[in-house]
């Protein structure tokens, strides 16, 4: 996914190790890091008290256009198990979304779902504009998914109200440069910029905010230009929490004063597309095949 001066940061090497390292006292914020059977981990999500971890399962960030070697893991109470193999039905997996019993998968120009009763068969397929190239991060509201195409800078809405019947996709907003990731709270919607070709920064890859999503008007929200990639809002709402691969960062915002709080810094990782579960930050290093565990505060 991403290209140009980021391919310095890959690592080609598959990180296995044991399930959880606890972090040293030295590596505070740091709880714990996860890597077991991790391969580029793009997405988590929180499920049944566990959760989904998105892998691209290839030697580097970009799969090659043949590869169709992506999965899906789930993890829970220390233990990682195989949901979706790698066995061709995902290419580069990004957000993952559970609605009635059934998964939604971001995967490079498509949404893929897959009944969580028969995860061996094949996805439905839901398509998107030949432009439409990285469909990439998903939020939910109701019964309608909102979702982030970053290349074309749209964001679609999905009725899933009847997953038997699925439509296509619905024009939302396109004012936005390089959506990446979006998260929705009480009908208000923030979205965090990335620059298309993923390096080239401009003033307007920043953060925007939609303050009602039933009649989108995008204004700027935090208006720090970045390599800004995951979005996702506390459980009361008064947080917003957003990952940058500009400064390696992971930081908590106050949605009131907006006034901010770097959560993590470090050097060489590629934070992207985060979650809030259990009162902990689940941030996927897609570079060095791994999520971290970070606190809220």
């Amino acid at each position: 996914m991403r290209r140009g001066l980021i391919y310095a940061l890959m690592l080609v090497t598959l990180i296995i190790g044991s399930t959880v390292q606890a972090a040293s006292k030295d590596d505070e914020p740091l709880i714990d890091v996860i890597n077991d059977g991790i391969s580029h981990s793009e997405s988590v999500y929180p499920y049944e008290g566990g959760l989904l971890i998105s892998n691209f399962g290839s030697e580097t960030i970009e799969p090659r256009k043949d590869e169709n070697k992506g999965y899906i893991l789930y993890y829970r109470d220390g233990q990682m198990s195989m949901l979706i193999p790698p066995e061709g039905r995902l290419h580069k997996p990004t957000a993952m979304l559970i609605k009635d019993g059934f998964l939604y998968v971001c995967d490079s120009d498509k949404l893929k779902i897959f009944a969580m009763d028969d995860l061996k068969a094949e996805p439905r397929v839901i398509n998107f504009p030949t432009d439409d190239k990285v469909v990439n991060d998903l939020a939910i509201s109701e019964n309608k998914l909102y979702i982030t195409v970053t290349n074309t800078g749209r964001i679609y809405t999905l009725d899933i109200s009847n997953p038997q019947d699925i439509g296509s996709p619905t024009l939302w907003l396109d004012k936005v440069p390089g959506p990446n990731g979006i998260a929705i709270y009480n009908n208000m919607a923030y979205i965090v910029s990335i620059p298309v070709d993923y390096e080239t920064m401009t003033p307007n890859n920043v953060i925007y905010r939609v303050k009602n999503i039933n009649n989108p008007t995008a204004e700027r929200f935090v208006s720090v230009p970045g390599l800004y990639d995951g979005a996702a809002i506390s459980e009361d709402g008064k947080y917003l929490y957003v990952t940058d691969w500009k400064t390696g960062t992971v930081t908590r915002i106050n949605v009131s004063n907006k006034k901010s709080k770097i959560i993590y810094r470090e050097d060489g990782i590629g934070p992207a597309s985060l979650a809030v579960f259990n009162d902990k930050l689940y941030v996927p290093d897609l570079v060095n095949s791994r999520i971290l565990i970070l606190p809220t505060r």
